[in-house]
């Protein structure tokens, strides 16, 4: 996969792409089932191959990335790999999307990645805590990615509006597991700055957040909400005098009376955030 740079592109789609190897690697066929220490490898080879599967456009044509097939193999490759069985593969697969953000336009990346029932938005549903907790990150590296390009801020927060803040508020209702509901604490912290005074922030994501720090059943959930509560209190991400004084008040009875001891102490960290 190294080698891709110095073969050049077209010895590149040839050989990688366009006979298969790519997908022998990293899927099997028939004949191959390839092991994951391999699969891992090419994954993690992946970049430099993609690299160079990037359009020419030495006079400023516009050409997009999805105007070469072979990019737009790699990506099928990328979308069929997220709904691997193995879960190492799958989170490879997940992260990869940080990086193809910044050779996509939003358009293109949400017809590829994010339409309805896509791979990608069911990631925090995965039964593994990892691929969980790390799309948070994974999202927020894809908004920094749109933030970089031409539409700056204003993409980067459109983009989070209207195709993760769905899932979040999906999440925050009460009916789903402590595990799954979760996956909002660590949103707020990794995505807070885009939601910041939206609808959805104050009227169901930092309310939920308030619920899930006085579960009465699960300990490590009100210890999560505590401590992403001191996040965006800390960021300055809540606007609202109000909820401010319902998040306060909330921490001085975590802080003194709380059941669990790290709950306490996170319930006194985000007491000293408040100025």
């Amino acid at each position: 996969m190294e080698m891709a740079r110095p073969l050049g592109a077209e010895y590149t789609k040839e050989v990688f792409i366009k006979d298969g190897f790519l997908r022998r690697m990293l899927i099997g066929d028939d004949a191959n089932e390839p092991l994951l220490g391999c699969r891992m490898v090419v994954m993690d080879k992946l970049p430099a191959l993609i690299d160079v599967l990037q359009p020419d456009d030495p006079e400023g044509a516009g050409r997009s990335a999805m105007d070469v097939p072979e990019f737009v193999k790699v990506l099928e490759l990328i979308t069929e790999l997220m709904s691997d069985p193995n879960w190492r593969m799958r989170w490879m697969a997940m992260n990869s999307l940080g990086k193809l953000a910044t050779l996509m336009s939003v358009t293109e990346f949400n017809a590829t990645f994010c339409a309805e029932g896509a791979r990608f938005l069911l990631f925090p549903e995965d039964n593994v805590a990892l691929i969980r907790t790390d799309w948070c990150k994974v999202c927020d590296t894809i908004a920094e990615s749109f933030k970089a390009r031409g539409g700056g801020e204003a993409d980067a927060a459109r983009w989070v509006q209207d195709k993760i803040v769905p899932v979040l508020v999906d999440k925050a209702g009460a009916n789903k597991n402590y595990q799954r509901r979760s996956v909002v604490l660590y949103a707020a912290q990794s995505l807070g700055s885009y939601l910041k005074d939206t609808k959805e922030w104050n009227d169901t994501i930092l309310p939920a957040m308030l619920t899930m720090c006085e579960d009465t059943q699960v300990a490590n959930l009100r210890l999560l909400a505590a401590r992403a509560l001191g996040d965006v209190i800390r960021e300055n991400l809540v606007s609202s005098v109000e909820m401010q004084k319902s998040i306060k008040t909330l921490m001085e009875e975590k802080a003194a009376s709380d059941a669990d001891v790290d709950t306490q102490d996170y319930a006194r960290i985000c007491l000293a955030h408040f100025k």
